[in-house]
């Protein structure tokens, strides 16, 4: 599983092992002096020059869903929510806590 470049550098020492492997080889000679020029770098320069410099077909790339358009709104309405509850506890536990401001225009206790 190796290119043809790796064959043919292998060829001149012993050309009869290197003519009995080629039935594995997976790539030709110009992949495989790409491949060795990018050891070790991200795999999509690797990509991006066999695209370049041989015709291959360009790396698809993943579509991400972005959802951080609809998360904060809702993020934003919930803890408004639990700061307006919080505040409501911290004023029940001081003895500020005024019902008068929850009732309807014109209701009163005794009415409830």
């Amino acid at each position: 599983r190796v290119s043809e470049h790796f064959y043919t550098r292998r060829a001149t020492g012993r050309s009869k092992q290197a003519d009995a492997d080629r039935g594995l080889v997976l790539f030709g000679e110009q992949e495989g002096r790409i491949a060795r020029a990018n050891i070790g770098r991200d795999p999509l320069y690797l990509f991006a020059a066999l695209q370049r410099h041989l015709g291959y077909p360009s790396v698809p790339k993943s579509v991400v869903n972005d959802d951080n358009e609809r998360l904060p709104k809702a993020l934003e309405v919930r803890l408004q929510k639990i700061e307006q509850k919080l505040k409501i506890l911290e004023m029940e536990t001081k003895g500020g806590l005024d019902l008068s401001r929850f009732y309807k225009p014109g209701e009163t206790p005794e009415s409830c």
